[in-house]
C-alpha cells in the first residue's frame, strides 16, 4: 500500500470478512474491458473496510500485472449494509467508486477520491481528443519524403543541406509528441544528424545528438554509433557499455556475425585505448580473427598493437594483407578509415630503417611486379614517408621495361617525390637516364631522343649560367612559338566571358596510356628545370613539345598537373624577351608557394634601391589545412623541406592559402564540417600562426624570415 494513503476511516470492523471488486481497465486500446474480482480475506476474523482494502492492494500486485495505467474498483458487499454505515458514507462518497491507481516504477498502488479523477478523467479524455487530432494533422507524407530528400543529400555528400533538411523535419516531428510515426521519424533524423557530425569527426556533437534518442527507442546503428562518439571523446567506459548494448540488438544470421564482430572490434580498441598494457584487446581481436580471418579491422588492430609494443616487421604481414583487400575487390567493403589506417600503419612501419628489406621478403613474388611496389609506394608518399616511397620506386624501375609497361610512370612518380624532397638535381637526372634508355619512344613525330639531344650535356641543372643565359653546355635562346591557347579564355566567369569552357563532360585524347606518361615525363621535366632556374634551352624544348598539345585535352587525363605547369611556363617564357643576361649579382626574395609561384619566378624589382630575383620554392598542392600539427600529408613535408633550404635570414614570401579559398573551405562547408565560411577561415589563423611562427624560431637561431600569406 502507498504509504501516502490514509486508512483512519476505516477503522471500524466491517462484517462478511470479503469484498467484491469491479476492475475497470481504462485503456485507449479498449476502454470498456472489465473484471469482476471477489477478495475474500484469509483471516477468519473480523475486518474493516480498510483492512479488506490494504490486504487486496499488497496481493494485487503479486497476482495482476501492473503493466495499465489506471484501475478502477467499486466496492459492493452488500448494498443495505453500506447504506447502514455510518463510516462508508464518508469514505466513498455515497457509495461512489474508489479508484486504484498502480506506480509503475515503485509497483505499488494507492486510493484517489472521485473528485480527483473526474478531474484526471476528464484531461485524460482532452489529452486523447488531441492526440487524435494530431494523427490527423501530422503531415507523415511530406515529411517522410522531405527526409528521403536529405538522404539523397547525404548520399551525394552535400551534408549540410543533408543535416538542414534531418534538422527541419526533426522539429517538425517534435510537436507530435504522441504521435507513433513523428516518433518514429524524429528519432531516425537524429540518427541521420548524429551520422553527419560522427563522419566529420564533430565527436561531441554527435554524442549530444544520439543520446537524445530514448535509451528504449534506440536502434542497434543508434548505440553503436553512440559509443564510436563516446570513443571519439576519449569516454571509453562509456563506449564499452554503449557497444554492449548494440551487440544485444544484434539479430541472426550472417550480416549479423558480421555485425558482431565489427562491434567486438571497437569493443577491443575501447579497452585498448583504456588499458595499453592489457592482454584483453588481444583476445578479443583474435576471436574475431579466428571466426573470420579476413576482417580487416580486426587485422589492422592487431597490427597497430604489435606496431605500438615495437614489433613493426611481426604487423608487417597483417598491414599488408589489409592493403590488398582494400585495393582489391574489397574495397568497397572496407570503411574509408579502415583504409587510411592501414596506409598510415604501413607508412609508419616502413620508415624506419632497413624496413624496406624486410618488405620485399615479406611480399615474395609480388617484390619482382613493378605495379606491386609501385603501388606500395605511393602509400608512403600520401602519408609523407618519402625516403620509403623513393626506394620502392627505384626498386621498381630497376626491374621494368617499356615493354612491360610501366617505366614511365613509375619514373615521373619517382621525380615528382624528388621534386618533394627539394632534390631537383636528382630528379633531372632521372629524366636524362630515363631518355637515354628509351630512345625510341615517340609521340606525334616527337621521339625521346631528339629531347635527350637538347639536354644531355647538361651535368648541372641550377647552375648560373643556364640562368644568364651563357651556358655551353645546351642550345641557345630562342623566341617561344605560337601558343595553342594564345589569347582564349582560361577561366569560365558568367555573364563576362564571350566563350565558354571546354564541355569537361568530353574528353578529346588520342593518347595512349605509355604515350601520356611520356609527355608527362617531359613536361614534368620543364617544370623542375624551370624551378631549378636553367631557363636557357627551355623555349627549345617547349617548342618541340607544344606540337603534342593541338587538339588534344590533356587537362582532362591523368598528366593534367604536368600540363597546367607545362602551359604556364610557356606563357610565361613567352614574355621573357631572353633570358637574364645580365651577370651582375643581385639579392633573392624567396617566393614559396603553391603552383602560383611559377609567374613571378625569375623576374626582376627593386625595391629602395635595391634589386631582387624572385626565386621560385615551389610546393605543388599545398594547403593550409595541410600544415596542422597532425598532418601527415606529403604537401607538408614538401613545404618543411622547402624552408630548410631556404637560407637563414632570407626574404620570404609565403603565398599559400589560394587552394583553401578555391576549393577547400566550400567544400568543408558543404559537407557541414563548419556551419559557415568564417568559422573555417577563422580555424586555419592558428595554424598559419603557428607555422610562421616555427619557422622564424626553428633551429637557425639567427633566422628571421619575412612571412607574408596572399
Amino acid at each position: 500500500m502507498a504509504e501516502n494513503v490514509d486508512l483512519t476511516v476505516f477503522e471500524d470492523e466491517f462484517p462478511g470478512g470479503n469484498i467484491v471488486l469491479y476492475v475497470h481497465y481504462i485503456d485507449e486500446e479498449n476502454p470498456k474491458l472489465s473484471l469482476t474480482v471477489k477478495h475474500v480475506s484469509s483471516v477468519k476474523s473480523p475486518k474493516t473496510v480498510g483492512d479488506l482494502l490494504e490486504e487486496f492492494l499488497s496481493l494485487y500486485g503479486e497476482k495482476f500485472s501492473l503493466g495499465l495505467p489506471r484501475h478502477r474498483a467499486v466496492i459492493s458487499n452488500g448494498i443495505d449494509e453500506i447504506k447502514n454505515s455510518r463510516y462508508l458514507p464518508v469514505c466513498f462518497e455515497n457509495m461512489a467508486d474508489v479508484f486504484l491507481k498502480i506506480n509503475e516504477e515503485k509497483k505499488e498502488g494507492s486510493m484517489e477520491s472521485k473528485s480527483s479523477y473526474k478531474a484526471k478523467s476528464k484531461a485524460q479524455k482532452t489529452e486523447r481528443k488531441r492526440i487524435a487530432k494530431d494523427k490527423k494533422r501530422f503531415p507523415e507524407k511530406k515529411l517522410v519524403a522531405k527526409f528521403q530528400e536529405g538522404m539523397k543529400q547525404q548520399q551525394s555528400g552535400l551534408l549540410k543541406k543533408a543535416y538542414e533538411i534531418f534538422h527541419r523535419v526533426s522539429k517538425k516531428c517534435e510537436s507530435f509528441p504522441e504521435h507513433p510515426i513523428a516518433n518514429q521519424l524524429l528519432n531516425i533524423c537524429l540518427e541521420a544528424m548524429g551520422s553527419i557530425h560522427l563522419a566529420n569527426k564533430k565527436f561531441r556533437e554527435a554524442e549530444k545528438i544520439f543520446s537524445r534518442v530514448p535509451e528504449e527507442k534506440r536502434s542497434l546503428r543508434g548505440w553503436f554509433f553512440l559509443g564510436r562518439s563516446y570513443f571519439g571523446i576519449k569516454n571509453y567506459k562509456e563506449a564499452v557499455r554503449c557497444f554492449g548494448n548494440a551487440k544485444e540488438k544484434v539479430g541472426k544470421g550472417q550480416d549479423a556475425k558480421e555485425t558482431t564482430w565489427d562491434i567486438d572490434v571497437w569493443i577491443g580498441r575501447s579497452v585498448y585505448k583504456s588499458k595499453p598494457t592489457s592482454n584483453l584487446p588481444i583476445e578479443i581481436f583474435e576471436k574475431v580473427l579466428k571466426e573470420s580471418p579476413q576482417h580487416a579491422m580486426a587485422t589492422l588492430q592487431y597490427a597497430q598493437v604489435a606496431v605500438d609494443r615495437g614489433r613493426g616487421s611481426d604487423a608487417l604481414g597483417h598491414i599488408l594483407q589489409t592493403l590488398i583487400h582494400c585495393s582489391q575487390t574489397l574495397k568497397n567493403k572496407v570503411d574509408g578509415d579502415t583504409v587510411k589506417l592501414a596506409q598510415r600503419l604501413f607508412a609508419q612501419v616502413i620508415a624506419a630503417p632497413g624496413m624496406v628489406d624486410i618488405l620485399l621478403r615479406t611480399i615474395a613474388s609480388a617484390a619482382q611486379s613493378p605495379p606491386a611496389l609501385g603501388y606500395l609506394a605511393n602509400v608512403a608518399k600520401e602519408n609523407g614517408v618519402i625516403g620509403g616511397c623513393s626506394e620502392l620506386l627505384s626498386r621498381a624501375i630497376a626491374i621494368s621495361s617499356i615493354k612491360e609497361g610501366s617505366l614511365l610512370n613509375l619514373s615521373l612518380s619517382l621525380v615528382h617525390a624528388e621534386e618533394i624532397s627539394m632534390n631537383y638535381q636528382k630528379a633531372f637526372d632521372i629524366c636524362k637516364s630515363i631518355l637515354a634508355k628509351t630512345p625510341e619512344v615517340k609521340v606525334r613525330g616527337v621521339s625521346h631522343r631528339d629531347i635527350f639531344k637538347i639536354i644531355s650535356k647538361i651535368t648541372k641543372v641550377d647552375h648560373p649560367s643556364l640562368l644568364q643565359g651563357s651556358s655551353h653546355e645546351c642550345v641557345g635562346w630562342e623566341p617561344i612559338g605560337t601558343l595553342e591557347d594564345q589569347g582564349k579564355c582560361q577561366v569560365n566567369v558568367p555573364h563576362l566571358n564571350k566563350e565558354t569552357k571546354t564541355d569537361l563532360g568530353s574528353c578529346r585524347c588520342t593518347y595512349s596510356a605509355l604515350e601520356l606518361d611520356s609527355i608527362g615525363l617531359c613536361f614534368a621535366m620543364v617544370k623542375l628545370m624551370y624551378t631549378a632556374g636553367c631557363l636557357q634551352p627551355l623555349p627549345k624544348l617547349i617548342n618541340l613539345l607544344l606540337p603534342l598539345r593541338v587538339n588534344q585535352d590533356l587537362h582532362l587525363t591523368t598528366i593534367r598537373n604536368e600540363h597546367a605547369y607545362f602551359t604556364c611556363i610557356s606563357h610565361v617564357l613567352k614574355r621573357f624577351k631572353a633570358p637574364l643576361t645580365e651577370r651582375k649579382e643581385r639579392k633573392v626574395i624567396y617566393f614559396c608557394a603553391d603552383s602560383h609561384a611559377m609567374a613571378p619566378a625569375w623576374q626582376t624589382l627593386e625595391l629602395k634601391g635595391v634589386e631582387y630575383v624572385i626565386k621560385p620554392m615551389v610546393v605543388t598542392g599545398l594547403k593550409c589545412w595541410h600544415l596542422r600539427a597532425e598532418s601527415r600529408f606529403y604537401t607538408k613535408v614538401n613545404f618543411e623541406n622547402a624552408v630548410e633550404n631556404i637560407p637563414d635570414n632570407s626574404l620570404v614570401i609565403f603565398g599559400f592559402g589560394e587552394i583553401d579559398c578555391r576549393e577547400g573551405l566550400l567544400i568543408a562547408v558543404a559537407q557541414n564540417k563548419y556551419p559557415n565560411l568564417n568559422k573555417v577561415e577563422n580555424s586555419l589563423t592558428p595554424t598559419q600562426t603557428s607555422k610562421h611562427t616555427n619557422i622564424q624560431t626553428s633551429k637557425h637561431r639567427n633566422r628571421n624570415a619575412t612571412c607574408t600569406t596572399n
